[in-house]
């Protein structure tokens, strides 16, 4: 993948579960006939290692299965990959589209997390600041939250839903106001504010941090075509990431600005990588797929 390093984007989740599709592409069927047992004979290691995610068939195929997008079966290749994602720390709000691809609501159950995609309409494009040198953010630290900031992030987050299902975006930048991380990542990031106010006065249709920082995304909707073939009249894109680096290098925060749409698809097998997209002389604005 190309996703930027410790920038808040995923890029360590991403890695992750690209390095076990690959080992299922690469010997999947070597690993499903040894099964538990070595070829010398002996048991396999902990059932983290990459003999134990595959010995009950090939990861590839159940990410593309029926499966796809709802955290696979108990017991199959797809769900024992998001468990021990998982559980080295990687949250489900990063995991599960890692593998599955779009939107989608990690939820625990008493068999483990489970994913459930959200519909994605058509037309969507991102516009993430990415700065230069600044540190991925530190999380949120665990502690008691009052009742109503709680009560308040739910509703939040029910509202943001309702914009994907609906289409209905005219309530998403107030759905994407995080009022119990706002100010730890604010504290950590003083740029970010000034960075997504002037986002959403290009005409971003919504911004946020990506994660705990140091990133932001404008989220902008409604587009037509695709990404790399919109016309002159219609780059409200380029007008929101221009206005981005402006105000970043107004603040003194070093960085360029990717522009992608979302994936419909997680982690898979690409013939090769694609450069198509026009570069600006300073490299700065990065048509990104």
């Amino acid at each position: 993948h190309r996703i930027p390093w410790g920038r808040g984007l995923g890029a360590e989740v991403a890695s992750f579960v690209g390095g076990f599709l690959a080992g299922s592409v690469l010997c999947g069927e070597e690993v499903a006939a040894l099964g538990r047992k070595e070829a010398a004979g002996g048991e396999a290691s902990a059932s983290g290692s990459l003999v134990a995610i595959l010995s009950s068939g090939n990861l590839a195929a159940d990410m593309a299965g029926p499966g796809a997008g709802q955290g696979g079966t108990k017991g199959s290749n797809v769900h024992t990959l998001m468990q021990l994602a998982i559980s080295r720390g990687w949250t489900p709000g990063n995991v599960c589209p890692a593998i599955s691809g779009a939107l989608q609501i990690g939820v625990e159950t008493p068999d483990g997390f489970r994913s459930h995609r959200v519909p994605t309409p058509n037309g969507l494009v991102a516009v993430i600041f990415v700065p230069t040198s600044q540190p991925e953010g530190a999380p949120f630290p665990k502690q008691a939250v009052g009742r109503k900031e709680a009560i308040s992030n739910v509703g939040h987050m029910a509202l943001l839903i309702n914009c994907f299902c609906s289409g209905e975006w005219g309530m998403f930048a107030k759905a994407a106001e995080d009022t119990i991380g706002r100010e730890h990542v604010a504290s950590q990031f003083p740029y970010m504010p000034d960075v997504i106010q002037s986002a959403l006065d290009a005409g971003a249709t919504g911004a946020f941090p990506c994660g705990f920082g140091p990133s932001v995304m404008a989220l902008i909707t409604c587009r037509t075509g695709d990404v790399l073939a919109q016309s002159s009249s219609n780059e409200l894109e380029r007008a929101v990431a221009k206005a981005m680096l402006s105000k970043a290098d107004e603040v003194g925060c070093d960085g360029r600005v990717l522009i992608a749409k979302p994936a419909d698809i997680g982690a898979h097998v690409v013939a090769q990588k694609s450069e198509l997209g026009i570069h600006e002389d300073s490299e700065r604005i990065i048509y990104f797929q």
